[in-house]
Formats: C-alpha cells, sequence, structure tokens
C-alpha cells in the first residue's frame, strides 16, 4: 500500500464522511464503534491469511469461494460492492 498513501488518506476521509452522514452510526457510541472496528480489522485479518494460503496451495475453487465471502461479507456491513469500485491515489472510485 506504499505506493497508494494518498489514496488511503482520501479512503480514510471517504469513510469518516460517509459514517458521519449515516444517522444509525451516528447513534454508537465510541466503544460501540471500536468494538466494530475490531471485529472487521479481525475479519480482514482471517480473509487475508485465507487467501494467501489457498494462492500458495493453489486452491481456486476455496480462493474463489472465500473471495465471494469477503464481498458478500463487505457489502452487509457497509452495503458496498468492492467489485464496482477500484482503490488508487484518488481514494476508492468507481468503475
Amino acid at each position: 500500500m506504499g505506493n497508494y498513501r494518498q489514496g488511503i488518506e482520501l479512503l480514510r476521509k471517504q469513510i469518516h464522511s460517509a459514517m458521519g452522514s449515516n444517522s444509525n452510526l451516528a447513534k454508537f457510541s465510541n466503544d460501540q464503534k471500536q468494538e466494530i472496528s475490531e471485529i472487521l480489522s479481525y475479519m480482514a485479518i482471517f480473509f487475508t491469511y485465507a487467501c494467501q494460503e489457498q494462492l500458495k496451495n493453489g486452491d481456486t475453487a476455496s480462493l474463489t469461494a472465500t473471495r465471494q465471502n469477503i464481498r458478500q461479507a463487505v457489502i452487509r456491513v457497509s452495503g458496498i460492492d468492492l467489485t464496482k469500485y477500484t482503490f488508487n491515489n484518488n481514494g476508492l472510485i468507481e468503475k
């Protein structure tokens, strides 16, 4: 991600803006937001590890299933379908 330092900053701003305008999220306490953040971080770690292992083992069927599960989890949590976006130094942008 070192190549996309500017994009990472823009993504943070995009996320903060989206969260700030969501009335349901605004009702959460800082502790609740922290807990959600930790859960999502753990999910990202587990999915990343699973993908790396499946790539290393050449298990393309499991890799495809894992990627689909990641996509569905992100949609459920955020409402964002990542297949419709790309990431670069302009942040997360629609394709």
